[in-house]
């Protein structure tokens, strides 16, 4: 089949742009596979749905990446994939094609020593639109938690507040927006259908789109004034505004301008899987007024001449802000430090080094 023959895909996102990795993943494929490209759309269970050049298939994972690849090699909504047609209206999925860009976070392994895995999510989207209610939803440092996993997968961060049709969310969206930084931000309401216009230069045509965020905030809601369709929302508690999880899988549709919107199951939890240099880009404020810290390895804390506690100080800083930057430098830290042995060896021996100098100090006492 040639190139111009997967012209159906391009609603999808097919483009020429795909055609080199996807050919150096047909050549990864057993011999004798007849493949064609195909875009994982959703998932149910172990059956993937697809879209190919011969229109939906549900394919299956081949026995042989079942049994030699790692979770990082499984297909992800999002994905494009090696496929081979089968008679039955069927798919068998070869390989996965390198992805552009990956949205993952850090979850629990349940080790004594607090050990996280890479948890992958979603594959091949430009933007994470990260979806907070101006109700008891709102949890700014939630969404800065969601921003920083969105630089590290290579999206663009979003930030969506819904619910906008509430009395006094007014202060909410000012926090918001100190808290969101340099990081774009719209304002709305999917049940009212105010505001979206805000997010038309977002949904254009080959932008892929995923909303995430808790239970709750209204992501399907706003699916379905997107897409004009009926997906299932549930009511939120009154008391504390805490949704029950409505989505359940991940699926991408088609919206009418082209754009194509995932919707992600709600988190109870966000762990971070990234690195210092994705919190820098998001806090590059903060980053700034360290750099004039007079102290290069300056904690600020007590250290004498620190530009970011000065800032706290004179309030051009925010602390909300700060706090947010605090936490998440400290659990990058801690994600470093476990997962790099040569960190690892340093830290115990600077501590060996400290210790030895009480007891020489406490011995000349």
């Amino acid at each position: 089949m040639s190139q111009n023959q997967y012209e159906s895909l391009n609603p999808w996102g097919w483009s020429p742009v795909w055609s080199e990795p996807y050919e150096e993943a047909v050549a990864l494929c057993p011999r004798g596979v007849v493949p064609v490209p195909a875009r994982v759309i959703g998932r149910e269970g172990p059956v993937h749905l697809l879209e190919t050049p011969d229109g939906p298939r549900a394919g299956l994972v081949s026995g042989r990446l079942q049994f030699t690849g790692t979770e990082a090699d499984f297909p992800l909504v999002g994905d494009w994939v090696v496929a081979q047609l089968i008679d039955s209206g069927q798919a068998v999925i070869h390989g996965v094609v390198a992805r552009k860009t990956v949205f993952s976070r850090s979850v629990s392994t349940g080790s004594p020593d607090g050990s996280g895995r890479q948890s992958f999510l979603a594959a091949n989207l430009d933007v994470l639109g990260i979806v907070m209610g101006l109700d008891g939803n709102f949890n700014p440092r939630r969404a800065q938690r969601l921003a920083t996993l969105a630089r590290h997968g290579g999206m663009l961060p979003l930030w969506i507040l819904s619910k906008a049709d509430l009395a006094d969310s007014g202060a909410k969206v000012e926090t918001a927006r100190t808290a969101a930084g340099e990081d774009p931000l719209v304002v709305l309401s999917a049940l009212a259908g105010t505001g979206l216009e805000a997010l038309d230069s977002w949904l254009t045509a080959g932008t892929a789109i995923a909303l995430a965020g808790s239970s709750g905030v209204g992501k399907t809601t706003l699916v379905n004034r997107l897409l004009s369709s009926s997906l299932a929302t549930r009511e939120v508690r009154t008391l504390d505004s805490k949704g029950k999880h409505t989505t359940t899988s991940r699926h991408l549709y088609q919206l009418p301008s082209g754009a194509l919107l995932m919707d992600a199951p709600g988190f109870r939890t966000v762990g971070l899987w990234a690195d210092a240099d994705d919190l820098a880009e998001g806090f590059s404020d903060i980053e700034a007024l360290a750099a004039l810290c007079r102290f290069h390895d300056c904690r600020h804390q007590e250290e004498p001449g620190c530009a970011v506690r000065e800032a706290l100080a004179e309030g051009s800083l925010d602390e909300a802000r700060w706090e947010g930057w605090r936490r998440q430098e400290r659990e990058l830290h801690h994600l470093a430090k476990r997962d790099n042995k040569a960190l690892q060896r340093a830290e115990k021996d600077r501590w060996k080094a400290i210790h030895q100098q009480m007891r020489n100090f406490n011995k000349r006492r």
